[in-house]
């Protein structure tokens, strides 16, 4: 795991998935130390800064919380921060100081290579608070969600919002005990564990984050040769049918309720992939080594996978499991070995696609990434243009100055004018199904949002049809027609290809009130243009 904590990630970085202010974020292992629950009410703090809700203590150390929601433009939770038993702060770390991030809650873990990064860079504001918060954009290997990448570094950064000191951790990823007594040291200052928590049947677990390779928000098994035993049946994963696996029958612990299994573990055996079906995933926790209590060889039945015993705030007491010692269990690299390839899978940059298309499916690779997202149909845009990508928010000021625009909204200090893409394409919005947002672009003048319908995912296509456009569009109406066409997998279609920062111009000639002999629109006339 990468040791940049608060920078841009490295190679291979492993991340801790949340949900935060309506949207997936991902903070690498390295900058995230520990997600505890978050309490009904947080004490007010004497300062004001972008944010800020409050503090907490949390074992001795008063610890400041922000809200990313005021800094997304949805409204933040102020002193009253409990909204449900799921919500956690995230403590978030750089610089050896830390600071208190609430988040709907915890999804899981992913790992990513260096590769798949996207960069995210917006131009700065006049007058603005700073720089971005995320530093990168992912596309998540499994689910293909939209992931943006929290720069901690960036986020202590903030004017005025205070941060503590971080107990230091001089080493990382400490040994497992496996009897005896923990040795003797300063309490927070030795090595430390950062455990994915689960819950199974009956059990609480911790498993080192180094030994799971990611998560899946489900593992149900589908009827396999291969069920019997601890095998309950195969999932797909990553374009292969892989084993599930009871982890407590493996484990010496009994085996799991017959009822569907919540989330799943990828365990990478070096012999192929298994899955652990698991309840429930409840938590990140980074604890010291020395916290972590050797279990008497008498207490439990496979002391060789289960050394260990935790006591975690929040979760209880924890069997902790030696992720090593699993992933080399021979039951699971047996059944690890058995991992099948998908029919089509193998080659997926040309399944579904006629052979002239096929030919150059070896150029996606290459080409610019582009966001997939339905404005009334399914379109894409290049991922360069869109700055951030905001929650709807819950109002705007609206002005009526023209149908497509919904309103204007206040954000990063800016009134930025929030317009219905579908609206302005001349289509109609699809039903509203609680997955929109808003594309942020800085078109020459400022930052123009783009509401749309859903956020699908990030592709690279593997042609595009310039050739295509038949003049330069006059008005949005004019776009689709104009558009060129790209050629896109999983599943193979030819969307066309809406060129946001073009519109933003578009709208930004309107507002100038051109009135098409030079002269200046009359008063209450800006957007009038757009009409076409």
């Amino acid at each position: 795991m990468s040791e940049r904590a608060g920078g841009p990630p490295a190679e291979d970085d492993v991340y801790g998935l949340l949900r935060i202010a309506g949207s997936d974020v991902g903070l690498p292992l390295a900058a995230l130390r520990e997600v505890v629950p978050c309490p009904q009410v947080l004490a007010a703090v004497p300062a004001r800064a972008p944010g800020l809700v409050g503090a907490m203590e949390l074992r001795g150390l008063v610890v400041p919380v922000v809200d990313l929601a005021a800094l997304l433009g949805a409204p933040a939770r102020v002193g009253d921060a409990g909204d449900g038993p799921e919500r956690v702060v995230v403590l978030a770390a750089a610089d050896d100081h830390l600071v208190g991030v609430l988040a709907d809650e915890v999804v899981g873990i992913t790992r990513l290579p260096d590769e798949e990064l996207l960069p995210v860079r917006a131009a700065a504001l006049d007058g603005g608070p700073g720089p971005l918060l995320l530093s990168h954009w992912f596309r998540h290997p499994d689910s293909g969600a939209v992931v943006s990448v929290l720069d901690a570094a960036r986020l202590l950064a903030l004017p005025g919002v205070p941060v503590v000191r971080d107990r230091a951790r001089p080493e990382e990823g400490g040994a497992l005990p496996t009897g005896g007594t923990p040795a003797p040291g300063l309490p927070g200052t030795g090595p430390r564990l950062t455990l994915t928590v689960v819950r199974c049947g009956d059990h609480v677990l911790g498993l080192d984050v180094e030994h799971v390779h990611t998560t899946l928000p489900g593992a149900e098994p589908e009827p396999s040769v291969l069920a019997g035993g601890a095998c309950t049946g195969t999932t797909t994963f990553s374009g292969r049918e892989v084993p599930v696996v009871d982890p407590l029958q493996v484990l010496g612990l009994g085996a799991r309720a017959g009822v569907p299994a919540g989330a799943g573990l990828v365990l990478d055996t070096g012999t192929g992939y298994v899955v652990l079906a698991v309840d429930t995933l409840l938590d990140l926790a980074e604890v010291p080594a020395e916290d972590v209590l050797p279990l008497p060889a008498s207490a439990i039945g496979r002391g060789d996978l289960v050394p260990a015993l935790v006591d975690l705030p929040g979760a209880g007491q924890a069997l902790v499991v030696d992720g090593a010692a699993l992933r080399a269990e021979p039951s699971l690299t047996a059944l690890g070995s058995l991992n099948t390839q998908v029919d089509g899978a193998d080659d997926p940059a040309v399944a579904g696609l006629d052979a002239d298309v096929a030919g150059r499916a070896a150029a996606a690779l290459a080409a610019e990434p582009h966001l997939s997202y339905s404005a009334g149909a399914d379109v894409l845009s290049p991922v360069g243009q869109v700055a951030e990508i905001l929650p709807l928010p819950a109002d705007v000021t609206a002005t009526g100055a023209h149908p497509a625009l919904r309103g204007v909204l206040v954000h990063r200090r800016a009134a930025v004018p929030v317009l219905c893409l579908p609206t302005l394409l001349g289509v109609a919005p699809r039903p509203d199904q609680g997955e929109g947002c808003l594309l942020l672009v800085h078109g020459e003048r400022g930052p123009v949002a783009f509401a749309i319908d859903a956020l699908r995912t990030i592709v690279h296509p593997t042609w595009q049809d310039e050739e295509r456009p038949k003049g330069t569009p006059s008005t949005p109406g004019d776009v689709l027609r104009c558009s060129p066409l790209a050629v896109v997998e999983e599943p193979a279609q030819l969307l066309p290809v809406v060129d946001l920062l073009g519109l933003a111009r578009m709208v930004e000639g309107a507002e100038e009130g051109d009135g098409g002999d030079g002269a200046a629109a009359p008063p209450g006339a800006p957007l009038a243009r757009l009409a076409g």
